[in-house]
């Protein structure tokens, strides 16, 4: 088994997104590996899923296109983010913001940009007529990616 040397793990502020940190966070300690944790905004006014807690879907319409807000709300996730991983100061983290509308494309992305050699991700668990109607992010990472992915319910 080849050991993890840098995971990357994208996440967008739902309880989802933070079992998958908690996970990766065991796993690169376990491997001695680190972690990318990264965070996609787009201008239409919040997280990859659209369903960040940190505002709510009125104050997100609010601020739709106003690039500042969309920004904070990505450091608001990051920070929470670092928050959760200081109960494993033995794992190197990197944090990534990224501002994309092609949430997966940019998750691909920052894999290949940050050489990481897995995808640690969050997952809803939809219903199948509702993947039917439309691809999840982690679904379309789980295809397009060339690393292991591992998804986290």
């Amino acid at each position: 088994m080849a050991i993890l040397k840098k995971i990357l793990v994208p996440i967008d502020g739902t309880e989802y997104s933070w079992r998958a940190l908690e996970y990766a966070a065991d796993l690169a300690s376990l491997s001695g590996g680190g972690l990318c944790v990264v965070t996609v905004v787009n201008n239409e006014g919040g997280s990859p899923s659209h369903s960040a807690p940190l505002r709510t879907g009125e104050e997100r319409d609010n601020d739709a296109g106003d690039e500042t807000t969309v920004m904070q709300i990505g450091n608001d996730v990051l920070d929470a983010a670092r928050v959760l991983l200081d109960a494993h100061p033995e794992v190197v983290c990197d944090y990534v913001l990224m501002q994309d509308e092609d949430v997966p494309s940019a998750i691909l992305e920052a894999l290949a940009v940050n050489n990481c050699d897995a995808v640690v991700l969050g997952c809803r668990g939809k219903s199948f007529f509702k993947q039917l109607l439309r691809r999840s992010v982690s679904q379309s990472v789980l295809e397009l990616s060339d690393v292991p992915v591992i998804i986290v319910k």
